[in-house]
């Protein structure tokens, strides 16, 4: 009888296992020889956007302001393609643009975009266009930030600074 009870359980056990699902998992990656480095001049790097007129403010979304700004990278492998990808405290009502700090004198309605050299907006967490080292292992990858206000009736003047970061993301 007690040898019934075990076979009983163990059949009972087996046809719970038999029920079970199982699925797969794949997963992708790569090793990478390659040691980027950010020049050290630009590994903190200072943008000054300058004095701008709240009156330059007339569009939605529109750059004013804007300075070009590059990231120096060495030590890359030839031709070994890489990207940015900024990030930092976005606006509550943009995410897109990067935050003003808060402060007692300081500016609203106004963030800090970042963009290709062709314009495009390079949303904060999203990564930018693949840009190429040369033979010898260095790039300068070419960028721009400016003032971006999402809605222009909201700007009021004061300080507009902002601390945003990257990060070089090999593809």
């Amino acid at each position: 009888m007690r040898m019934n009870k075990v076979m009983m359980a163990m059949v009972l056990g087996l046809g719970a296992v038999s029920g079970a699902q199982a699925g797969q998992l794949t997963i992708n990656g790569s090793i990478s020889d390659s040691a980027c480095v950010v020049d050290a001049g630009d590994a903190n790097k200072i943008i000054e956007l300058g004095n701008v007129n709240k009156s330059n403010f007339t569009d939605n979304s529109k750059r004013v302001g804007e300075r070009t700004f590059t990231i120096g990278l060495t030590g890359c492998a030839a031709s070994e393609e890489v990207m940015v990808r900024f990030g930092g405290q976005p606006m509550p009502s943009a995410t897109d643009y990067l935050s003003v700090t808060t402060a007692d004198d300081a500016a609203a309605g106004v963030g800090v975009g970042f963009f290709e050299q062709d314009g495009t907006l390079i949303p904060l967490t999203a990564d930018s266009a693949v840009q190429k080292a040369d033979a010898t292992g260095k790039a300068t990858l070419n960028y721009m930030a400016g003032y971006v206000a999402p809605d222009v009736t909201k700007v009021t003047a004061g300080s507009a600074n902002a601390v945003g970061n990257f990060t070089v993301i090999h593809p």
